[in-house]
C-alpha cells in the first residue's frame, strides 16, 4: 500500500471517528406531560408533606411549572414517605438502553436541595445556585447522560426543599441515547484495517 492511500485512509478514518465521537440527536420524550401544562396528569406526588408540589405559573417554557417550599432534611425522603416532597412519574423503558434526563429548575434562596432518582438510584443532587429563571434561560438546566434501564418501567423521581422560598422545576424530559451509527462502525473497520496493515508492513 502506498503512503498515498495510507494516509487517505487515515484521513478518511478521522473525519469518521469524529463524527462517531459527535455525540447524535437523542429520539423523542418519553415523559408524558413533562411541561406540567395538564397539571399533575401522569405524575403522582406527597399531596401531606410541609408545602407539598403545586402547580406554579414561574415556568421555565409554556405557562406551568410546580414548585415546592417544603422545609427541612425529612422532604427528601423516597415515596411512600409521608413527609418527603416526592413527585414520580413510572416510564416505559427498554432493558439495557441508555437515556438522557434533562429538566429545568428554580430555587430561590438557601438552604435547599433538589434530587433527581432513576430507577431507585440518586442521579443528581444539587444544594446550589439560585435566583430563579427566566423563561428559555438555560442557565439553570441540567442533563444527566447515559443512565441505564433495567427494566420495561422505570421510576424517575424528583424529592425537593427550599426553606426560605420555593423550588420549581419544569420540562422534563426522558431521552433514548442512539444506538452506534453504521458510519461509526465503519470508522472503526478503517482504524482496524490501518493498524493490520501497518503491522504487516513491518
Amino acid at each position: 500500500m502506498t503512503r498515498i492511500v495510507q494516509a487517505a485512509l487515515l484521513g478518511i478514518a478521522v473525519i469518521v471517528l469524529g463524527l462517531m465521537v459527535a455525540r447524535p440527536a437523542a429520539a423523542g420524550n418519553i415523559v408524558d406531560n413533562g411541561g406540567f401544562e395538564d397539571g399533575f396528569s401522569s405524575w403522582t406526588h406527597n399531596p401531606s408533606s410541609s408545602f407539598p408540589w403545586s402547580l406554579s405559573g414561574f415556568a421555565h417554557s409554556g405557562a406551568r411549572s410546580v414548585d415546592t417550599g417544603c422545609i427541612g432534611a425529612p422532604c427528601i425522603t423516597l415515596a411512600p414517605s409521608p413527609t418527603g416532597a416526592w413527585l414520580y412519574q413510572d416510564v416505559a423503558t427498554t432493558p439495557g438502553q441508555l437515556y438522557d434526563i434533562s429538566f429545568a429548575y428554580a430555587p430561590d434562596g438557601s438552604p435547599h436541595e433538589l434530587q433527581a432518582w432513576w430507577d431507585g438510584t440518586m442521579v443528581y443532587d444539587n444544594t446550589t445556585g439560585g435566583g430563579g429563571y427566566a423563561v428559555h434561560d438555560a442557565s439553570n438546566t441540567a442533563t444527566l447522560h447515559n443512565v441505564m434501564a433495567t427494566g420495561t418501567t422505570t421510576r424517575l423521581e424528583f424529592l425537593g426543599r427550599n426553606d426560605p422560598g420555593f423550588l420549581n422545576v419544569d420540562d422534563v424530559a426522558v431521552r433514548t441515547v442512539p444506538e452506534p451509527s453504521a458510519l461509526s462502525l465503519l470508522g472503526i473497520g478503517l482504524v482496524g484495517l490501518l493498524g493490520a496493515r501497518k503491522r504487516i508492513a513491518i
